[in-house]
């Protein structure tokens, strides 16, 4: 389900959760999606995917929100507030597979503290802050079978350190 700049007539994430509370996957861009409506999402029990696109009124207080649902497996962020202070947060998601970073303010301190045990397995990021630095992190994650770096500073130093360490992981970086 999709609600936002596209829809004629967006609903209240209030109003969605409310009459749609097994919902499993949402998507929210533009102006409908913000810290508060992030807040309400958090009561979403069976919720597993989460987009949310051109969300420039996201800040850490909303990803917050975001990471008080357990059940997430897929995340998508673009466009927000969101910094290297929150993201912290995302790792402790026990059941997240797929992370996608685009355009936020985030850097290679994000994963500083991230656990090298988690059940990530695809990550994408894209016109976000990272160098290679974020490439000596991802090499240490080995539940990775997928890595994007696009539009970033990671160079073909940081690209060979993750080939050679995660032999097993596709990695594509696009400067």
């Amino acid at each position: 389900m999709t609600f936002g700049q596209e829809s004629t007539a967006p609903l209240p994430i209030e109003t969605i959760c409310r009459q749609f509370p097994s919902i499993t996957a949402i998507g929210l861009d533009g102006d409908c999606v913000d810290d508060r409506a992030l807040e309400g999402l958090s009561s979403l029990s069976n919720l597993e995917s989460l987009t949310l696109s051109d969300a420039t009124s996201v800040t850490d207080v909303g990803l917050r929100h975001i990471c008080r649902i357990p059940s997430l497996r897929t995340l998508t962020i673009s466009g927000s507030q969101v910094t290297d202070d929150a993201v912290g947060d995302i790792w402790k998601l026990p059941h997240l597979k797929r992370l996608i970073l685009r355009g936020n303010k985030v850097s290679d301190e994000m994963l500083d503290g991230a656990p090298y045990d988690l059940t990530l397995e695809e990550l994408e990021i894209a016109d976000c802050g990272v160098t290679d630095r974020v490439a000596d992190h991802l090499a240490r994650m080995t539940s990775l079978k997928t890595i994007l770096l696009n539009r970033t500073a990671v160079t073909e130093d940081g690209l060979e350190t993750l080939k050679t360490q995660l032999p097993s992981c596709f990695v594509q970086v696009i400067p």
